[in-house]
């Protein structure tokens, strides 16, 4: 799992999106996907999941995590999956 800061929009009295501020350190589990209902049928998009220090999980957008390791993260990465591996079926 790598870690990553979670962000949360800001916004500005109308309602308006203005920025984003970090909000929380998580750990990241992977890459999801959800889905929002519309008139014409659903529309999927990508998530994040994120395990928080308090043991529950958020679903977030791209855009709202950023990757906190270093440049070895690849490495970090394989070597989480050959101790941890994670098997279908």
């Amino acid at each position: 799992m790598r870690p990553v800061m979670t962000m949360k929009g800001l916004h500005d009295n109308s309602g308006r999106r203005t920025g984003i501020e970090d909000a929380a350190e998580g750990k990241f589990h992977g890459w999801g996907v959800e889905y929002e209902e519309f008139e014409n049928g659903p529309g999927n998009y990508t998530v994040a999941i994120v395990e928080m220090p308090d043991g529950t999980v958020q679903t977030l957008v791209p855009w709202l995590i950023r990757f906190l390791d270093s440049d070895d993260a690849e490495q970090q990465a394989l070597d989480d999956f050959i101790s941890n591996p994670i098997t279908i079926g």
